[in-house]
């Protein structure tokens, strides 16, 4: 016996009947997302069911806004909902107390090529995120330049990265040993008379200290036995200006 083929009308009706009805997530910035029914089947072999976003939406985007690449997002979207696009964030930065601009591009930069979490947002402008930076990289000098000097002591290098490096901090954050730059840095030229750099960085020592005649007499030390070569150039620069400072004709 032959079935009689279902009328157009009740095969239309018995796939909509089929298909999961479609849902959509309002966001306050993306508008109407699709979700997508997703299926899992877990250890125990039972399937459930579950909605998530459509990663292929593209919502309308307003002016100057930068198109998002959700896939490259570090995001958990079952907590969170894809970045579709950036928009200009206006930030007040928690070190220096002046609104600064995160701009949508370099939250694309930070959420998709460096990896951060999506959640994270800068939180200090750029010239202070610098100074942090720079900060972070001094600070990790000195414990290297410490850690080496418990195996070699006595190698004259490592002592005058030790004195740049705690001298630098001092200069750009305020803080820093400043007497323990003073005799790494002296300890430095007296092992080697050809580390002439241990009397710039001991005489910069001395500077911000407050001691003035001994950081002139070390700074003139310095530019009068310093070779003249491109390496020394900058720090001599930095000699004269110091001198100038200090009175120095």
């Amino acid at each position: 016996m032959r079935l009689r083929p279902q009328p157009k009308a009740a095969r239309r009706e018995k796939c909509k009947k089929a298909q999961p009805p479609r849902k959509f997530e309002t966001h306050p910035l993306y508008g109407e997302i699709p979700l997508v029914l997703r299926t899992y089947q877990d250890p125990a072999g039972n399937i459930h069911n579950f909605y998530q976003w459509d990663l292929d939406y593209e919502p309308p985007m307003p002016r100057h806004a930068v198109r998002g690449d959700v896939r490259k997002q570090n995001l958990c979207f079952s907590c969170h909902a894809p970045m579709f696009f950036y928009l200009d964030r206006h930030q007040t930065c928690i070190q220096c107390g002046r609104d600064f601009v995160f701009g949508a591009a370099e939250q694309k930069y930070w959420y998709e090529t460096l990896g951060f979490y999506g959640t994270s947002v800068a939180i200090r402008c750029p010239e202070c995120r610098r100074k942090k930076r720079n900060e972070t990289s001094l600070n990790q000098q000195i414990a290297v330049a410490k850690f080496n000097l418990k195996k070699s002591p006595q190698d004259p290098m490592l002592l005058l990265s030790l004195a740049e490096a705690i001298v630098l901090c001092h200069m750009k954050t305020g803080h820093g040993k400043i007497e323990e730059a003073i005799t790494a840095a002296r300890k430095a030229h007296r092992i080697d008379s050809n580390a002439v750099e241990g009397m710039f960085w001991e005489g910069c020592s001395h500077r911000i200290a407050g001691r003035v005649d001994k950081a002139r007499d070390l700074l003139r030390n310095f530019l009068a036995t310093a070779p003249r070569s491109r390496q020394q150039a900058t720090l001599m620069a930095k000699a004269t200006e110091y001198l100038e400072e200090l009175g120095e004709s």
